[in-house]
C-alpha cells in the first residue's frame, strides 16, 4: 500500500478463535509491513474478542448482536422479528463507528457478529473484502460474498459455494511464529528449559492432542483413557491442550502416576504452540479450520475428530477436505472410542510409508504466504479506492 498517506482498515470477525485468530494476523502483519496505518477492530461487546484484540494492543469497539435465532418453535416468529430489530440497530451503529473512524477499507472474516459491520460498509460505499476460513462458508459470508470487492479463502472448495466472481484461494492467515518452523532439536532444547522436569528425547514420537480454543471434552476423555497405552506401550511423549474451562475437571480425575509422568505435559493452554507443533509427529485434534492451517503448515498429519454441534457442520467439511487430500484421518464424535484412536495412530505410527505419505499431503495443502496472499488483494483493492476518489 502506498506510505505516502494514512490508511484506515476496519477489521471484523469473531465468536470463536477461527474466526478471530486469522484477523489478528492480518492485522499483526499490516501493522508490521505498512509504517501509517491505523486499525480499528469491531466485533461483540462481550465476545472472546473484546478480550483476545486487546490483548493484542489493537482498538476495539463493541457493538450489540446476537445469532440469527434458528430453533424451531412456536416463538420463532417473535424471535425473529426481535432479532431483525437488533439487527437493524447494529447496522446503525456500525454506521457510525465506520463514519467517525474514516474508515476505507472493512476486512471481515466471518462469524455473525461481522455481518452488521460488512451490511453498514456496503450501505456508505465502503469497499469490503471478506475471508472464508472454513471449507463450508458460514451464512453471514455466504449472504454477503456478492457485495464483496474480493473473497479470499482457506479452501479451494468453498469457491463453488460463494456466488463471487472474485474468489482467490489463499489459504488461511497464521501468525508469523507458526510459520517460521523451528528444527526439531533447536525446539526441543527450548521446551527442555520450559518444562526442566520432563525428561524429552528427540528419538521418541510426539503425539499433540488439541481441542481448539475452547477444548474438547470428548478429547480430554479419550485421552485419560490412552494414557496408559500412549506412555507406558506406545512409548510416546504427549502434549495435551485440554482448554480452559476443562483444565481443573480433567486434571482431579487424572490419575496422580501421571500427572508428574516424564513423557505428559498437560495444560489449559500453551502459549508456547510454535514450539509444540514443531516437535510433534502426529496430533489428535477438532477441525477448526485455523487448527488444521496451524497442522499442514507444521506438516503434522492428524486425526480429526470433528465438533459435531459447529455451525452448518462445517468442521467436518473441513475434516473431509484434509482426508481427500490424504493429510488425515476422520473419526466422528460419537465413534471417537480409544480402540478407534488407537487403530489410526498405529497406522500412522507404525507404518513409515503411510506417515511420509500424510507429512507430504499435509504440505501440500500448506498455504505459508496466505497472510501476504490477503494483504495483496487488501492493498489491489484500497490502492484502486484510492484512485478512484481522487
Amino acid at each position: 500500500m502506498p506510505e505516502a498517506m494514512s490508511h484506515r482498515i476496519v477489521i471484523t470477525g469473531g465468536g470463536t478463535g477461527g474466526h478471530i485468530y486469522p484477523a489478528l494476523a492480518v492485522a499483526e502483519a499490516l501493522n508490521e509491513t505498512q509504517k501509517d496505518i491505523s486499525i480499528l477492530y469491531v466485533g461483540k461487546t462481550t465476545g472472546m474478542e473484546a478480550e483476545l484484540v486487546s490483548k493484542a494492543g489493537f482498538s476495539f469497539q463493541g457493538i450489540l448482536f446476537s445469532g440469527m435465532p434458528r430453533v424451531k418453535s412456536l416463538l420463532l416468529p417473535v424471535q425473529l422479528m426481535g432479532w431483525l430489530w437488533q439487527l437493524v440497530a447494529a447496522v446503525v451503529a456500525s454506521m457510525r463507528i465506520l463514519r467517525q473512524f474514516r474508515a476505507q477499507l472493512v476486512f471481515g472474516t466471518g462469524g455473525y457478529v461481522s455481518g452488521p459491520v460488512l451490511i453498514a460498509a456496503r450501505l456508505i460505499g465502503i469497499p469490503v473484502v471478506i475471508h472464508e476460513p472454513d471449507a463450508r462458508p458460514g451464512l453471514v459470508n455466504r449472504f454477503l460474498a456478492p457485495f464483496a470487492t474480493c473473497v479470499t479463502a482457506a479452501f479451494e472448495v468453498s469457491r463453488h459455494q460463494l456466488n463471487t466472481k472474485q474468489f482467490v484461494h489463499t489459504g488461511n492467515p497464521l501468525r508469523g511464529s507458526i510459520i517460521e518452523s523451528l528444527k526439531r532439536t533447536e525446539a526441543l532444547a527450548q521446551w527442555q528449559a520450559l518444562f526442566p522436569s520432563k525428561a524429552w528425547s528427540a528419538e521418541r514420537k510426539t503425539l499433540l492432542i488439541v481441542g481448539g480454543s475452547q477444548g474438547a471434552q470428548t478429547l480430554n476423555q479419550v485421552t485419560v483413557e490412552l494414557l496408559d497405552v500412549l506412555l507406558n506401550q506406545m512409548h510416546l511423549q504427549v502434549i495435551h491442550q485440554t482448554g480452559g474451562k476443562l483444565y481443573a475437571p480433567y486434571w482431579e480425575r487424572l490419575p496422580e502416576q501421571y500427572k508428574e509422568h516424564s513423557g505428559y505435559i498437560v495444560a489449559p493452554f500453551f502459549d508456547n504452540m510454535p514450539l509444540a507443533l514443531a516437535l510433534s509427529d502426529v496430533a489428535i485434534c477438532r477441525a477448526g479450520s485455523l487448527t488444521l492451517s496451524e497442522m499442514t503448515a507444521c506438516h503434522i498429519p492428524t486425526i480429526l475428530v470433528p465438533y459435531p454441534f459447529a455451525a452448518a457442520n462445517h468442521q467436518q467439511k473441513n475434516a473431509e477436505a484434509m482426508v481427500q487430500a490424504g493429510a488425515a484421518r476422520m473419526v466422528l464424535d460419537k465413534q471417537c472410542h480409544p480402540e478407534t484412536i488407537l487403530s489410526h495412530l498405529n497406522e500412522i505410527l507404525e507404518t513409515p510409508s503411510v506417515l511420509t505419505s500424510m507429512q507430504e499431503a499435509a504440505t501440500k495443502m500448506a498455504k505459508p504466504r496466505a497472510t501476504q496472499a490477503i494483504l495483496a488483494q487488501l492493498d489491489r483493492v484500497l490502492t484502486r479506492t484510492l484512485e478512484s476518489s481522487d
